[in-house]
């Protein structure tokens, strides 16, 4: 048989690079290769010697390095980083940077975030101030409108009450009756006693002029003079018999009424 064939691989020599990703390459494993048996030989062969194959070298291997975009670390991955190298004065200074680059921009983020939050605060509160504004100007209108319609009702109600109270003055007071003609009397005087008695001036127009009131009714009542004819037995025959005739009432607002009247009369005796 023939013997293992040994293959010896050689190692890389190491690269220096700075912070970069090396990605590891697989080696591809050697393929074993079946030996054929040979068939027996009639006579016996000298045996041959088989040379060792040398392995080939293994071809150096170029990093790849991949290229990314550069964003400012947080704090929290710079903290994860190993600490376990020694790191060169550069590398510190540079971490210093990325660190006060970082903290810088957390502090920033913190401010403009404190400044909306005070700027939604403020405007919250501005428009809190214009609704309470608003709803104090809107209660002052209402409160306002309502005094005034108040002072309006009160003002139509002290009107109606004055107009009704001058209703009652005027319905209490008589109204004149105007001038009593023959057809005034529902029932008319009688004076044929006056004409029949001697005066102690026949011959000569007995005149009197007197003021009387009148009910609802139409009933005379308080007669006065206002001119006596000049003699008192006369004038007192006549009121006797002026206060047993009687009028149609006056009205007002076609309802009967009380009234004053003057009536004026002459007689040739």
């Amino acid at each position: 048989m023939t013997p293992p064939i040994e293959i010896q691989l050689l190692p890389p020599p190491p690269v220096e690079i700075e912070e970069v990703v090396v990605k590891e390459i697989k080696e591809e494993p050697v393929k074993k290769v079946k030996i054929q048996p040979k068939a027996k030989p009639v006579a016996a062969a000298k045996p041959k010697i088989v040379e060792k194959h040398k392995a080939k070298p293994v071809d150096k291997l170029k990093p790849t390095v991949n290229k990314t975009v550069k964003q400012e670390p947080t704090i929290t991955e710079l903290s994860s980083l190993p600490t376990d190298t020694n790191p060169t004065k550069e590398d510190l200074a540079e971490r210093a940077r990325i660190l006060n680059e970082a903290r810088e921009s957390k502090e920033r983020e913190s401010k403009e975030r404190e400044s909306k939050e005070r700027e939604s605060k403020e405007r919250e509160a501005k428009e809190r101030e214009a609704k309470e504004r608003e709803a104090k100007e809107r209660e002052a209108k209402e409160r306002e409108a309502k005094e005034r319609e108040a002072k309006e009702r009160e003002a139509k109600e002290r009107e109606a009450k004055e107009r009704e109270a001058k209703e009652r003055e005027a319905a209490a007071q008589p109204v004149s009756y105007g001038n009593i003609g023959k057809s005034s009397w529902s029932r008319e005087p009688k004076f044929t006693s006056i004409k029949n008695k001697d005066y102690g001036f026949q011959g000569f127009e007995a005149s009197i002029s007197v003021s009387m009131s009148v009910d609802s009714n139409g009933n005379i009542g308080n007669i006065r003079k206002s001119k006596s004819s000049g003699n008192n037995e006369f004038d007192r025959d006549f009121i006797r018999a002026l206060s047993k005739a009687k009028l149609h009432p006056a009205t007002r607002g076609n309802n009967p009424t009380k009234s004053t009247a003057t009536f004026t009369f002459r007689m040739n005796l």
